[in-house]
């Protein structure tokens, strides 16, 4: 909720553990897709807030009055499960991998 009124034109939040990296694009692509389907339900980690003032330039917005409807996601491990099960799978040798060798 900070963040939503820190900037009142964030549409969606989402937060994750400090094993994903926020300062590498590509890592948090996959590791805030990864966070999701693997750290959290919807029915008790995603937060809805309807009919709330958004961007003007958002067009799926009710462009009248700037009403929109905004997202926050809980995608943090739990301290109920061991922290090793929601370690992201490492692929042995995978720096050594040149993919345009491939393509």
């Amino acid at each position: 909720m900070t963040a939503f009124t820190a900037h009142p034109s964030l549409k969606m939040a989402i937060v994750v553990d400090d094993d994903i990296n926020p300062t590498d694009p590509i890592a948090v692509e996959y590791a805030v897709e990864y966070a999701v389907a693997t750290r959290c339900q919807a029915d008790r980690d995603f937060i809805i807030i309807a009919n709330t003032k958004g961007s003007s330039l958002d067009p799926s917005s009710e462009q009248d009055n700037l009403l929109t409807t905004k997202v926050g996601i809980d995608a943090t491990a739990t301290i109920l499960k061991a922290k090793e099960r929601f370690e992201i799978a490492k692929i042995p040798g995978e720096e050594k991998i040149d993919l345009s060798e491939y393509l």
